[in-house]
């Protein structure tokens, strides 16, 4: 999946050092798990042309990201944004780090690929508490158009979708934890993903056999010979510039050159929980105050952006417990 370049022409009075790209329906910025969703989803269903931004190289022959036994060796790899969070009473001052793929296919293409939904009642709470559309049967369809799962179509599961979903093949220390897990009257739970996933259950995964499934395998590759779809990797996205309130271009780097593009009907990012705020405020979208503090211009008071990150908990543990002979 390498980069396709055109032969950009010089912005007429535009900004010095800065050359136009050209003009597209969309723009969109991140080439990552809802970047590749995203693209997609325009290309199959209009004829609008689409400019697909990418920070990060291409995932193209990278073993790491195919081989699903591989993928701890993408961890603080060039593949790997590597941040951290800051170190926090809370967490005992640990340095706890925090992976974001830097590749095509963006963590998709070096997570561990578990594939949990989630528990139904969660999408519930969301919708009782305001956000319509959220409720689990509501998002349910879209789940299943997601999957291509191993048993078939369900009223849980998908057939046919671009990411092929599947359990984990068996082994016997799966097996042991399963009936430890029961012998404490934890209940056995055939389907992770289906009515009532509390209990232990074998980890569901985005793969086929030892082969990841990822949003760049499932998503992007099948179109990338569209005739309306330029992806650019190495092209880092730097400004967004707003009309009259609304985004109409912005600036990236690629090659060690900056150009603008613009859009006619619309810029998503899709940069992940890290870059996509980063992106926002250095435009000049954030609370105006902090902006302002660190010698940023506001062009929109939007104070929520870029706080309230939350990620999810991993315990990782290995008890033994000594049986007198």
């Amino acid at each position: 999946m390498e980069s396709i370049n055109h032969n950009p022409q010089r912005t007429a009075g535009g900004k010095p050092n800065t050359t136009h790209y050209g003009e597209f329906d969309y723009i969109v910025v991140g080439a990552g798990s809802s970047g590749c969703v995203v693209t997609r989803r325009i290309i199959d269903g209009t004829n609008a042309t689409v400019l697909l931004l990418e920070a990060g190289g291409s995932n193209a022959g990278i073993e790491n990201t195919i081989n699903t036994l591989m993928w701890p060796f993408n961890k603080n790899s060039e593949i790997d944004y590597a941040y951290k969070y800051e170190p926090t009473p809370f967490a005992n001052n640990k340095i706890v780090p925090l992976p974001a793929g830097k590749v095509v296919g963006g963590s998709g293409s070096i997570n561990v690929m578990i594939w949990a939904r989630g528990n139904r009642f969660d999408y519930d709470k969301w919708a009782a508490a305001g956000n319509k559309g959220w409720d689990y049967e509501s998002v349910l369809p879209l789940f299943k158009k997601i999957e291509d799962w191993e048993d078939g179509e369900t009223d849980f599961h998908g057939k046919g979708g671009p990411i092929h979903v599947e359990r984990a093949p068996e082994h016997p220390l799966s097996k042991t934890m399963i009936e430890a897990a029961n012998s404490y009257g934890i209940p056995f739970v055939n389907d992770a993903n289906g009515v009532n996933p509390e209990g232990i259950a074998v980890t569901v995964m985005n793969t086929t056999g030892n082969h990841r499934h990822g949003p760049a395998t499932g998503y992007l590759e099948p179109i990338l010979g569209s005739k309306n779809l330029t992806l650019l990797t190495h092209a880092k996205a730097l400004k967004l510039h707003l009309e009259a309130g609304t985004c109409t271009s912005l600036d990236f780097e690629m090659d060690g050159k900056i150009y603008t593009a613009t859009a006619k009907a619309e810029i998503i990012l899709c940069a992940g929980a890290i870059a996509t705020p980063k992106l926002l405020m250095l435009s000049g979208i954030g609370d105006a105050k902090e902006l302002e503090e660190v010698g940023i211009v506001p062009v929109h008071d939007l104070p929520g952006v870029g706080k309230n990150l939350q990620d999810h908990i991993i315990l990782e543990s290995l008890i033994f417990e000594a049986h007198d002979s």
